[in-house]
């Protein structure tokens, strides 16, 4: 059911990422300033900073997941960027990023449940883009340097 789920999505996506010009223009690249706008798991972190007595344990909580939501999106435009524009790959990786956001948005108000979401989705695109890294051209640079 999953993968049905995500090849519906792949193929919705196929027919409307073709007009992006940057991967700024991509879904889910935008990063949110303000509460009123984004994902409803952002909306629940912003209510929780805005609340005046917070226990410190939660205040951690709080500021690890505004820290992590930044993380996955930074990480997750750098992944875009390594892939062709347009591609298939790209393609699967904007779907892969709308099901983080619904598992994300599935915690509800349980910020601890959002942070590990965030967690675990930081850590599956910090690996794919050591997988997708390049290695420098070492041989062109002493070339260039002389040694």
């Amino acid at each position: 059911m999953k993968r049905l789920a995500l090849a519906v999505v792949i193929s919705w996506l196929a027919s409307n990422t073709a007009w992006a010009k940057s991967v700024e223009d991509l879904p889910y690249t935008q990063v949110y300033d303000g509460c009123s706008e984004g994902p409803s798991a952002w909306h629940v972190i912003c209510k929780a900073m805005e609340e005046h007595h917070v226990k410190p344990a939660l205040e951690k909580i709080i500021e690890e997941s505004v820290q992590y939501d930044g993380y996955v999106a930074s990480a997750y435009t750098h992944v875009l960027e390594d892939l062709p524009m347009d591609s298939p790959q790209q393609k699967a990786m904007i779907a892969e990023q709308k099901a983080y956001l619904d598992r994300r948005d599935d915690c509800g108000n349980d910020l601890k449940c959002i942070l590990r979401a965030e967690k675990r989705r930081l850590d599956e695109l910090n690996a794919l883009r050591r997988k997708l890294e390049k290695p420098l051209p070492d041989a062109e640079m002493q070339r260039l340097t002389k040694g």
